[in-house]
């Protein structure tokens, strides 16, 4: 793990990017490196409080994260989640079986799955039912907002990620959480890839969210 950069003391708001130069490491390995990142920011930084914002598999590790870390002194208290695209419950793709180290499955389909009542999916993949197991733990103070993409090309998904995969983030946290949103962006502005590249329906929902601006 390394750092670049800095921040000056005296700003409110210091934003931190976090990359994963690994992108096949899968999220269970994300959530351990997140884990680590946290204690680092605690312990070295003296961050008390922080804000939490993930995209795709991202999202996915920052949501394991609040639930694994809960509310340990270790750890600085989360305030706010941002999930966007969040690959919860399965991504779309030609891929048998899980993933050798986490057990993520890339064979969800669109219109195969169907949120239940209750909003669980009816059809929970290995790395859901992982979340369901934890999501007791979620913690209450924290204010959560889901993002994803419908590209309105009859897929019913954002090209990687179903509307289910991702709205399945409701079940896992929405009656743990302070509160519980969601937000969709349409049309082909709304791909997987371009949530986090200057959308400004995403941009929108992340500075009134996170800021109130």
């Amino acid at each position: 793990m390394t750092y670049s950069g800095y921040w000056q003391a005296k700003r409110r708001n210091p934003i931190i990017q976090v990359v994963f130069t690994n992108n096949q490491a899968g999220e269970v390995q994300y959530t351990r490196w997140l884990m680590k990142l946290m204690q680092d920011l605690k312990q070295r930084y003296q961050s008390k409080q922080i804000n939490l914002v993930g995209h795709s598999m991202g999202a996915y590790a920052v949501v394991a994260y609040a639930m694994k870390a809960s509310n340990q002194t270790a750890f600085p208290r989360l305030n706010k989640l941002v999930a966007i695209a969040g690959p919860f419950n399965g991504i779309i793709g030609h891929q048998v079986g899980p993933h050798p180290n986490d057990g993520t499955t890339w064979t969800d389909r669109p219109h195969q799955n169907h949120l239940l009542a209750n909003g669980r999916p009816a059809t929970g993949h290995p790395e859901y039912k992982r979340l369901v197991k934890m999501r007791h733990r979620f913690p209450s103070q924290t204010h959560v907002l889901n993002i994803y993409g419908n590209l309105k090309d009859g897929s019913a998904s954002d090209g990687v990620v179903t509307l289910v995969s991702a709205k399945s983030l409701k079940y896992l946290v929405a009656d743990q959480a302070a509160s519980y949103h969601s937000k969709a962006a349409y049309g082909t502005s709304a791909a997987h890839s371009q949530l986090h590249e200057n959308n400004p329906v995403v941009d929108h929902a992340l500075l009134t969210f996170l800021w109130d601006k």
